[in-house]
């Protein structure tokens, strides 16, 4: 169901719940272009279209949310988020690295031109000077920070993971989530959910012995995966 949603647009949140039933549901909100049909085009699938109410932005494209269905009819939902492509956030960037080279030239100009300049205008250059260069390093990190969504995002699909996989092998396994509130990149966020998800599979069929096992070599009969994310810095020597 995700490739058959993404052929039709762009995946910008998935999520799962689990009912009264025992049974699961998937919600799935997904950007498309305005002029699509989308209840024509998923007639066949086992999914219920719902419109997502947004506040008019200019060029904003249409959304529409889906939910499998469930024994419930989804509700229309309301979002006071606009979303924003990253490919104008790359471009936002690169406005802001051609100021930064700007303002270095700048400053180079003005270095040449300090021996004839009075001191006190000398001053007033060079603090306008600082102004700038302190108004452009706070707008990139400002663009950084849009670009940033929690790793939270990943991690809160595993539990759901975690125990089907348990079911299925016969296994008891406990799962540790931290630092979810970590943040990171948009780009690497939809890029990390393949891999993190075969790591956990892995985890689960690989990397814990079945509960009989583990009691005969002396452990306890429940294995624990921990998944955890934290900042770190890096230094160029």
């Amino acid at each position: 169901m995700r490739r058959r949603l993404s052929d039709l647009g762009r995946i910008v949140e998935a999520s799962p719940a689990v009912l009264a039933d025992g049974s699961i549901s998937f919600t799935f909100v997904v950007e498309t272009a305005a002029e699509l049909d989308l209840v024509a085009a998923l007639h066949d699938d086992p999914i219920a279209v719902v419109a997502v109410t947004r506040p008019a932005v200019e060029e904003q494209p249409a959304a529409a949310r889906f939910e499998l269905e469930a024994g419930n009819a989804p509700s229309a939902a309301a979002s006071h988020v606009v979303r924003v492509d990253l490919a104008r956030l790359d471009d936002l960037m690169r406005q802001v690295g051609d100021l930064v080279i700007s303002r270095a030239r700048l400053l180079e100009s003005l270095s040449r031109i300090e021996p004839y300049v009075p001191a006190a205008e000398w001053r007033t250059a060079q603090e306008n000077a600082v102004a700038i260069d302190r108004q452009l390093r706070t707008l990139r990190e400002g663009l950084m920070r849009v670009r940033l969504v929690p790793v939270g995002e990943i991690f809160r699909r595993m539990p759901f993971v975690v125990r089907d996989l348990a079911r299925e092998t016969g296994r008891k396994v406990t799962l540790l989530l931290q630092g979810q509130s970590t943040e990171i990149d948009k780009y690497l966020i939809e890029r990390m959910m393949d891999p993190v998800l075969h790591l956990v599979r892995n985890a689960v069929s690989h990397g814990i012995e079945p509960p009989d096992e583990r009691i005969r070599q002396g452990k306890r009969p429940e294995g624990t995966i921990t998944l955890s994310a934290s900042a770190a810095a890096f230094w160029m020597m």
